[in-house]
């Protein structure tokens, strides 16, 4: 659903975000996520895997909204409850002559308000790549596309290392061939994972006609909420893990269970 806002000045919009599109920091996809498969007709896990890597909010907003800025443009999602209690993200990219692009993206209903703001927070994150014209995820349902990247996205270092400086990034970026491209990368930091006893053999979205689902690990709103509040309270994650007594995790968090998140929030309350 979107609507547009003063649709006359919109050329001026599209003008100021081509400008700022072509002055875009890369993106790294830095985060990933490990999902098991279950079998849909036992609800059984298969065995097999499927990951995928991604940028989070907060560095898409930190690498676009500067350029944004620079044209003129702001973008902004505010929260809205609708009458009948269910929950939007509105995102609204406006200018700075009157026009803007609005659309909205329903939140999944959630059981407690934990949940919710995880739900939130991967819708907003979600919605905005596509708003601000950023590729920020592999393509979880197309294997040969999921090998392509972005123009704009470097994909990260071996072994998901901190995340690189714009200065480190840029040459990367610029000179990364196609084969280096971010299934490999996927690949890569894999195979250099300590693995679960019962891990499977690699298994890519495109293959795999299973659902997903992970009841006992982790959720990716829970993963971002303790990065978010390591970061905010100046402690590295290598240290956190260390506290909390946690077996076979490191600072990407893959593998974090619902147990190792309530451990690793204790610890930042």
């Amino acid at each position: 659903m979107m609507t547009f806002h003063c649709p006359e000045k919109l050329p001026a919009l599209f003008t100021a975000l081509a400008l700022a599109q072509a002055e875009y920091k890369p993106i790294i996809r830095d985060c990933l996520v490990v999902q098991r498969l279950k079998n849909k007709a036992t609800g059984e896990y298969t065995g097999a895997t499927i990951k995928f890597l991604y940028a989070d909010l907060a560095q898409i907003l930190e690498k676009t909204i500067p350029a944004l800025a620079k044209q003129g443009l702001s973008f902004l999602q505010p929260i809205e409850t609708a009458e009948d209690n269910s929950i939007w993200v509105v995102n609204i990219l406006a200018h700075q002559e009157g026009a803007a692009i609005i659309s909205k993206n329903l939140v999944p209903q959630a059981k407690d308000m934990k949940e919710l703001g995880g739900n939130i927070t991967y819708i907003r994150r979600y919605a905005a790549g596509p708003a601000l014209g950023v590729s920020a995820e592999d393509d979880a349902d197309d294997d040969e596309d999921s090998a392509r990247q972005d123009a704009r996205v470097t994909p990260p270092p071996r072994r998901m290392a901190p995340r690189a400086t714009d200065a480190q990034a840029a040459p990367a970026a610029q000179g990364a061939p196609a084969a280096q491209g971010i299934e490999q990368a996927i690949h890569d930091a894999w195979d250099k994972m300590p693995p679960p006893a019962d891990r499977g053999p690699l298994t890519t979205a495109g293959q795999a006609e299973a659902e997903t689902g992970q009841p006992n690990l982790a959720s990716i709103g829970e993963i971002q909420h303790i990065k978010q509040r390591a970061a905010a309270s100046g402690r590295k994650l290598e240290d956190l893990i260390a506290a909390a007594k946690l077996e076979n995790i490191d600072a990407t968090l893959a593998f974090l269970t619902k147990d190792g998140f309530r451990r690793l929030k204790l610890l930042l309350v």
